[in-house]
């Protein structure tokens, strides 16, 4: 094969010393590779190194194999210095990696310096000219750099640089990279050092520099741009990693609140029976079906609270009832006892815990008088339960929930002290526990649970094992206290590589290839049109106007999301609508010719006045118009709109045509209701809350002040309603205050206001009273209907009500003075015996 230089300035190189072509040829690679890798480079991928594939086939083009050496070398060194970069770097990896490389690029420059010379040596013997032509090499490099990048990556996946799963992803980047650089910069070298030397100046400013400009602006504004796209995927992904870690603590306080049912019931059980045996402990547990509705329970049982004298008697006889080798341990005289007698299942390696003192063990009694003196369930601290084997163990907790004699709740510590029974427990273990409760999450997540407000490793109590590997490695973290049962609890919950690889990066995508290809076309056409300079500036001056005006465009378009459009022609009347219109008006395009008759018939009745003369004054002068209206759909749908509409006209004045926009901005208009309905109601209740209830009590006090009629202000408080909220827990209390607004609100006018103030306290507002009995007539008719039995849970529960009536006849009041007056009422209705009213007021304020 001829070597001779094809390029008039490379048979200047035999008068240099090699060394000098060399030295220029690894300056040049290593800084525009270093360059390409800064600007282009994003978290996860291969660096597109496209300016050093570009380089190295010219170079090779255009001084033959000479240069190769050149190649190597700066390839080597490149990569060298863009692994020494990394975290940790594996060094030998690092060294073999970029030999491995050099040597793919240096059989790439040959390959493709050689192949695209001999074109052009057989180009300039047929047509005179010493260069490939630009189809040549657009048809050419994508096979030529297939050889560089496929060695590459392959070389990287031996050596184990990079797994197999990101091979193709590697080599995909890799070889579009080249691609770009061969595209790009092999024409920009040629253009510059073909022909004269004394022509070298000025192409290197009239073409090299305006392209290179052009090339680096863009790759600048792409970096920025990926780096915003991928903070942003970053950011919802961060959101959705809090999203779903709040509902993994919700499920772990959910699965004990259910647990702490289960205990409320077999206290319920004791209270019935009295004497509770064996055989009903054993039924009602079996009835529970524990296994099924309630994973994680080890065991569930009862341990009475006995001296020193009836544990002997006690112990006796339970050998007498079956269990002859039945004996209280750990053995020892001790003041009191709480042997466990009753559990379930009593089976397996729960028989070991049959007769523990569990009051004998710090942690457990520490519990156990905490639930007493509370009368509460209390969770207790990490202990290792006696059902332990030594085989596969795990951190233990208890539920406890204490009995008092005859199933009454005595009202001081001292009296529950004095009359405990015993207590009623679950033990846990809590891997057995935690089993299940990531569901189909658990290749996502690791879920780590300390005793106690701070993580010490001496305080785990469950830890799954992708927690356990990817404790230092996680993305995202998330640490929160939870209070279960009077007990504290730290969650740490961390994500693993399945969550971390969800982060979705199409946008980024989008943005880098969009940004290449842009870039490219941008320097490509730069680079044809520098010749003439006034054309390329001019040039340059409208490609900038036009790409504002699209960025403008595209930043619009994102913000109207969702809008229709209408068009309708002043000369000939032809009316055009969009696909988008005829989505909001639930039109079918094929079946519904645009019409503006079509258009106003959906307007709502309300609102077709307003839009109608907003048509009319656009059409008639010109007047543009920005309105929001509602449209009225079949079945009685509801729509809110923002429209728009203006008029085109031509420079003469004339107008051609009338434009608009349609946007649908219900789910707007349905958000802001939703969040103003939950500033002024209670959730609970969904009655007004204090918030409403004081603007409505304002209204009313100015209402009673014009129209000069009485107004009356009821203060409510339930009688019993804490005995049903600590004795059936709190989602029947829960339940209890709906039955009760529900009933408050039937009792009374459509005209008064009913609120809920925040526990079992709430309120009615009666104004326009003809006379003051009249609110006394109301408050014995809602006494009798608080008085009737409420259903709850399927069992009976009665309560009453106290109220308190503030009234304001002739002598205005302010609401301050008519609250007060009231909650004086209330009170002295409760002193009065309860479930009873008692009236203040009269003209004068409270002192």
């Amino acid at each position: 094969m001829n070597q001779a230089p094809i390029i008039p300035f490379i048979s200047l190189k035999s008068k240099w010393p090699v060394f000098w072509p060399l030295f220029w040829l690894v300056i040049a690679y290593v800084i525009g590779g270093k360059l390409s890798t800064l600007l282009a480079i994003n978290p996860g991928y291969a660096a597109p190194l496209f300016l050093p594939a570009g380089i190295a086939i010219a170079a090779v083009f255009l001084g033959g194999i000479r240069f190769l050496p050149g190649v190597f070398i700066g390839a080597a060194i490149l990569n060298l210095w863009i692994g020494l970069d990394t975290s940790n770097p594996v060094y030998w990896q690092v060294v073999i990696g970029a030999i491995l490389i050099a040597l793919a690029s240096t059989l790439q420059a040959g390959v493709g310096g050689l192949v695209f010379r001999r074109l052009a040596e057989r180009r300039d013997s047929t047509q005179g000219a010493a260069r490939p032509s630009l189809l040549t090499v657009l048809l050419l490099t994508p096979l030529i750099c297939l050889i560089g990048s496929s060695l590459a990556v392959f070389s990287l996946w031996v050596i184990g640089s990079i797994g197999s799963t990101s091979v193709q992803t590697n080599g995909f980047y890799w070889w579009t990279g080249d691609m770009l650089g061969v595209v790009v910069m092999f024409p920009l070298v040629l253009t510059t050092l073909s022909g004269p030397r004394k022509q070298w100046s000025k192409r290197a400013f009239t073409i090299t520099l305006p392209v290179l400009l052009v090339l680096v602006s863009g790759l600048v504004g792409l970096y920025f741009m990926q780096n915003a796209a991928l903070n942003n995927a970053q950011l919802r992904h961060a959101d959705e990693f809090e999203k779903q870690s709040q509902k993994i603590r919700l499920r772990i306080e959910q699965r004990l609140n259910a647990y702490e049912q289960v205990l409320r019931g077999l206290r319920g059980l004791e209270a019935a029976s009295h004497s509770l045996t064996r055989q009903q402990f054993n039924a009602y547990v079996s009835a529970l079906d524990l296994g099924q509705h309630y994973p994680g329970f080890q065991v569930v049982g009862y341990a009475p609270w006995v001296s020193p004298q009836n544990a002997v008697s006690l112990a006796k006889s339970i050998r007498q009832s079956g269990f002859p080798t039945f004996e209280i341990h750990p053995p020892g005289a001790r003041a009191q006892y709480a042997p466990i007698i009753y559990l379930e299942p009593f089976l397996g390696r729960n028989l070991r815990a049959f007769g523990f003192d569990m009051y004998s063990e710090p942690v457990r009694r520490a519990a156990m008088n905490q639930a007493r003196d509370l009368n509460q369930v209390v969770l207790s601290g990490k202990v290792r339960l006696v059902q332990e084997n030594g085989q596969q163990e795990q951190s233990g907790v208890l539920m406890y929930l204490p009995e008092y004699r005859h199933g009454k709740v005595p009202q001081t510590i001292d009296e529950r002290r004095l009359h405990l029974t015993g207590w009623v427990y679950a033990a846990f273990r809590m891997n057995d526990l935690m089993n299940g409760l990531l569901g189909d999450q658990q290749d996502d997540f690791g879920l780590t649970i300390f005793d106690g407000a701070t993580p010490a490793a001496e305080d785990l109590l469950y830890q799954s094992d992708a927690a356990r590997h990817a404790a230092n490695k996680a993305v995202f973290d998330y640490t929160r206290t939870v209070d279960i049962a009077h007990r504290t609890w730290t969650i740490q919950i961390v994500s693993l590589p399945a969550f971390d690889q969800q982060l979705d990066t199409r946008s980024v995508d989008l943005i880098r290839f969009g940004g290449l290809a842009t870039t490219l076309l941008l320097a490509l056409m730069v680079w044809q049109l520098a010749s003439g300079r006034e054309r390329a500036v001019k040039l340059a001056e409208n490609m900038t106007r036009e790409m504002k005006q699209k960025q403008q465009q595209l930043v619009e378009a994102q913000r109207i999301a969702h809008i229709g459009s209408w068009e309708r022609d002043l000369r000939t009347g032809e009316l055009f609508w969009s696909d988008e219109l005829y989505r909001i008006l639930a039109l079918d395009p094929k079946a519904a010719d645009p019409a503006h008759t079509q258009l106003l018939s959906r307007v709502h009745p309300d609102d077709l006045g307003m839009v109608t003369e907003a048509y009319q004054r656009l059409e008639q002068d010109g007047t543009p118009f920005h309105l929001e209206h509602r449209l009225l759909l079949p079945g009685d749908v509801v729509k809110y709109m923002r429209q728009s509409g203006e008029q085109l006209t031509d420079d003469a004045g004339v107008a051609l045509k009338i434009i608009g926009t349609i946007q649908d901005i219900t789910p707007q208009k349905q958000a802001q209701a939703a969040v103003e309905r939950m500033a002024h109601y209670d959730a609970l209740t969904q009655l007004p809350n204090r918030a409403l209830f004081f603007d409505r009590l304002r209204m009313a006090l100015t209402q009673s002040k014009r129209n000069k009629k009485a107004l009356a202000l009821f203060y409510m408080d339930l009688d019993g309603f804490k005995h049903v909220n600590d004795s059936l827990g709190h989602r029947a209390g829960d339940l209890l205050l709906i039955a009760v607004a529900k009933r408050l609100t039937q009792t009374v006018r459509a005209s008064d206001t009913v609120a809920r103030l925040g526990g079992d306290e709430f309120t009615v507002i009666l104004p326009d009273l003809s006379r003051p009995q009249d609110a006394i007539k109301v408050a014995e008719n809602i006494i009798q209907s608080i008085g009737q039995p409420f259903m709850i849970e399927g069992r009976d529960v009665e309560i009453g009500i106290s109220i308190g009536i503030a009234q304001c006849p002739e002598k205005r009041l302010t609401e301050d003075d008519l609250i007060q007056l009231a909650d004086q009422a209330m009170y002295e209705a409760k002193q009065a015996g309860k479930n009873t009213y008692r009236v203040r007021g009269g003209g004068n304020p409270p002192h």
